[in-house]
């Protein structure tokens, strides 16, 4: 699942975070030197990019559970169904009540997860184009496991960041989903076409490609080496001309008189600096606040309820097992012989869907299914009767199953 690759990657950063919050590199503004920053810091603001990220894929998840069984193509049905019954027994969180609404989530439910996809890619992105710079010869900020690097057919000294580039083309590639998706779907009109087909030639591909990234950066920055002592280069030593205004506004000079004076001195290469720097507030070099972020994750991966799902799919696969398990051959080739007079007898296959009892689930209902498969055609009409809210969309379900066990 992408959310618990997400959860792994969001890990790994913080522990980076932790064991490198102490080395410092420069932070850059217009790809110029700006102000110091720290591995700790740029490690733990992708793992708190990734938090937003994940708000809007909770936001998918939210808005994609919810039942259009029933809907058939857009109008509803004669049939008298009990999409409530569905609703409960898949595990849908709701409902898609109006039956026009639960049509018009093609299209719209690709595009909203192609949202949160192309925000996951856009952190990925970024953080590949950052290891990209910070690896080349230039900056040397960082160092790539070998194995995660390839050569040159001619320059025998190369190292190339490929994994890193393909996974900001990839991470690009992702980010145009949204347009892509709202090409297929912008000008349709309520009700079904099959423009909406096409949104499997990209949607898949790109889920693929996500699990890759995601799978591909979590393993290489387990073996990323930093660098240590960076800002000891002379060419790093204006980063702390903010350091020195905010010194002399601290001693009572206005900001606008200490900025200037310490302009001056960088422009007569009079500056001076001192090393010893000290961020206190929250989210800074001094207090990176990494168990709050790390709670902050908690609380939204909270919101998904995991355990809801796992409990409905284990309930479902355990229905279908105890079919399989409770039915002998003999039985089953009985159960076969009068589900096909189901199938063929209008009156008795009517009964069935109109049935006014409140037990009968898909598949799940042994009992019944025996007796059915032992009793004559004039009791089961009988037993029918007993039966709850069976509608086409169940019956459908179940006669399959069984018979084909």
């Amino acid at each position: 699942m992408i959310i618990l690759m997400i959860i792994d990657f969001f890990n790994l950063l913080m522990k980076l975070s932790e064991s490198y919050k102490d080395n410092l590199l420069p932070g850059y503004t217009h790809f110029q030197v700006a102000m110091p920053s720290s591995f700790g810091m740029w490690f733990s603001a992708y793992a708190e990019s990734l938090i937003d990220d994940i708000h809007l894929l909770n936001a998918a998840v939210k808005i994609v559970d919810q039942n259009p069984l029933g809907s058939a193509a857009g109008y509803g049905s004669s049939f008298p169904l009990n999409r409530t019954m569905t609703t409960q027994l898949l595990g849908f969180d709701d409902l898609n009540y109006n039956v026009i609404h639960a049509q018009m989530g093609r299209g719209k439910t690709e595009l909203i997860l192609s949202f949160a996809m192309a925000s996951i890619a856009n952190t990925l992105g970024k953080l590949a184009t950052d290891i990209c710079l910070f690896s080349n010869q230039n900056y040397n900020f960082l160092k790539l496991p070998i194995e995660f690097t390839t050569g040159s057919s001619i320059m025998p000294h190369k190292k190339n960041p490929d994994i890193f580039e393909l996974i900001r083309a990839k991470s690009n590639q992702i980010q145009n989903l949204p347009q892509q998706t709202m090409g297929v779907c912008n000008n349709l009109t309520t009700g079904y076409h099959r423009d909406f087909q096409l949104l499997k030639e990209t949607v898949f591909p790109a889920i693929k490609n996500l699990k890759d990234c995601l799978r591909v950066t979590t393993l290489a920055l387990k073996k990323i080496e930093v660098r240590k002592d960076i800002l000891g280069e002379k060419k790093y030593e204006y980063l702390y001309s903010v350091e020195e205004v905010n010194r002399l506004v601290l001693k009572g000079i206005s900001f606008r008189d200490a900025y200037k004076t310490i302009g001056m001195n960088i422009e007569n290469d009079n500056f001076t600096f001192d090393k010893n720097i000290s961020h206190t507030h929250e989210g800074s070099l001094g207090n990176l606040c990494n168990n709050q972020i790390k709670q902050k994750m908690n609380k939204i991966y909270q919101q998904f309820d995991f355990e809801k799902i796992e409990n409905q799919i284990a309930k479902l696969t355990l229905s279908n097992i105890e079919i399989h398990n409770a039915f002998d051959d003999e039985i089953i080739s009985e159960l076969r012989e009068h589900l096909a007079t189901v199938r063929n007898d209008d009156s008795l296959r009517a009964l069935l869907l109109q049935a006014d009892g409140k037990h009968f689930c898909a598949g799940a209902d042994l009992a019944w299914m025996k007796r059915m498969a032992q009793h004559s055609e004039e009791e089961n009409l009988k037993d029918a009767r007993q039966l709850a809210g069976l509608m086409s969309d169940l019956y459908n379900l179940a006669i399959p199953t069984v018979a084909s066990v």
